[in-house]
């Protein structure tokens, strides 16, 4: 089955914005005691000061990691079609 890259790449971008975008709002949220909470259950012991939410950083960083996602999801899409031509 060959995929298609715009929509692979596409599709991934858009995951991965999604996903970090949820992951600052949850650390704003908290105060950062998720990350915290995350860090101590694979034993690390940490203090750490999250800055207040900024708007621009949060959309840039989450545009930053769509266009990750985009070139991510790309790349995936283009080595499948290799392997599939191989067959």
């Amino acid at each position: 089955m060959k995929l298609s890259i715009n929509r692979t790449a596409l599709s991934l971008g858009i995951v991965f914005a999604a996903l970090h975008f949820v992951m600052r709002i949850l650390i704003a949220a908290t105060n950062g005691a998720i990350v915290n909470y995350a860090m101590e259950l694979h034993g690390i012991r940490t203090i750490l000061v999250y800055p207040p939410l900024n708007i621009v950083e949060l959309l840039i960083l989450t545009i930053g990691t769509f266009i990750g996602g985009l070139v991510i999801g790309a790349l995936f899409a283009i080595v499948w079609n290799a392997f599939e031509k191989i067959e």
